[in-house]
């Protein structure tokens, strides 16, 4: 009884440290407060709390056609006013309390599994590190939070060897926002094959069978995407709307064509809006974590290709310029690869345990607590 008991506060102390975290991240997006939302609100539109981040739960189908990011927000279309507010707010709260509990069971199952350092360390670096639930948190209203919880859940649908619910997920997913196709599908594909492997049963006809719903999604939902998923229509509309509030650039990331990504990253370099200091951030923290990958591979005794997803990420910096949120996701993608490597008991005895692990994680924590940034790494540091 008082060894349940003490799981049981672990998991427990966790989840509220991850919800402290997730929320902390939450209140800095919306700026929520009633005498804040009651000054800004006019009896027509909602005047947005955080420029063009809740922008996202503004586009719906009902109003603009088929768009892009549009399929999670047509359940705040009969919402208005004050009341969109809330149901934005109350949905957030819904998806941090659902990471935050995924994140404690991980983070519990390593606290029962291992010595305390290296659980200490690793639930450092998931809820309290520049690369955690609290930076992460500070970039919800573009849906990162709920494309890991669909994830999660697929992850766990594909254990129990199901097929065609992961791939309907996967749909739903693609249509919140594109950017499943990196951090979703890869990792998906790898975890169905990883399982095959482990089973020996990694022939044509097993893996074509359980991979062709997944494949077929992904091909349907992005032809649909190219060739439908604009916004030219309703973007005049929602610039209206929105006013000042809204940086029309950033808008447009809803009209602009795939190659209008790259022209656009290739002109943020050009114009020098990044510097040196960007650079080095980024080279760090991704040797950090291209180190710290090699090592769990090398260590794990079954099938590893899950441990190799978060490398997905790097054709990103070539399509966007929020380049430590690629960051972000990058880590969280390996920890979520952690998460059901270990689940499958497939790690290597004591591999977590290794000191160079630990350094690795504790070098991925950076400043806990210092807001990490969307665009620039360690924006509070930039000289």
């Amino acid at each position: 009884m008082t060894n349940t008991a003490r799981r049981l506060g672990v998991t427990t102390a966790i989840f509220l440290a991850g919800m402290a975290c997730a929320a902390f991240g939450l209140l800095e997006v919306h700026r929520f407060s009633p005498r804040l939302v009651d000054s800004l609100m006019q009896p027509d539109k909602i005047v947005w709390l955080y420029h063009y981040t809740l922008a996202h739960y503004e586009i719906n189908y009902f109003q603009y056609g088929f768009v892009k990011r549009a399929l999670l927000s047509n359940l705040f279309a009969p919402f208005h006013g004050q009341r969109w507010v809330d149901a934005t707010l109350l949905f957030n709260l819904v998806v941090d309390a659902t990471l935050a509990a995924l994140a404690a069971i991980f983070l519990s199952r390593l606290w029962r599994e291992t010595r305390w350092p290296t659980a200490a360390v690793f639930t450092a670096a998931t809820l309290f590190g520049s690369f955690g639930l609290i930076n992460l948190g500070s970039d919800i209203g573009r849906f990162d939070f709920v494309l890991l919880v669909m994830l999660v859940g697929s992850l766990a649908w594909i254990r129990k060897g199901a097929v065609l619910g992961p791939a309907l997920v996967t749909a739903a997913a693609l249509l919140t926002h594109e950017i499943y196709f990196f951090i979703g599908v890869p990792m998906l594909i790898a975890y169905t094959l990883d399982r095959l492997h482990d089973a020996a049963r990694l022939d044509r006809r097993t893996v074509w069978r359980h991979l062709w719903p997944l494949l077929a999604v992904v091909l349907a939902v992005g032809i649909a995407l190219l060739l439908w998923g604009r916004y030219e229509p309703g973007y005049q509309a929602l610039a209206d709307r929105l006013g000042r509030f809204v940086f029309p650039a950033a808008v447009k990331v809803w009209t602009r064509p795939l190659e209008g990504n790259v022209v656009l990253v290739d002109q943020y370099w050009r114009h020098g809006v990044y510097t040196g200091f960007d650079v080095v951030c980024g080279a760090i923290i991704w040797l950090l974590l291209v180190t710290l990958i090699a090592v769990l591979h090398r260590a794990r005794r079954a099938s590893a290709l899950i441990l190799l997803t978060p490398f997905a990420v790097l054709p990103m910096y070539a399509l966007g310029t929020d380049y430590a949120r690629w960051c972000k996701l990058g880590f969280a993608l390996l920890i979520v690869a952690i998460a059901f490597a270990a689940r499958d008991r497939r790690l290597a005895d004591g591999m977590l345990d290794r000191p160079l692990v630990r350094l690795l994680m504790l070098g991925l924590v950076g400043l806990p607590f210092v807001p990490f940034g969307i665009e620039h790494a360690f924006q509070m540091l930039r000289p």
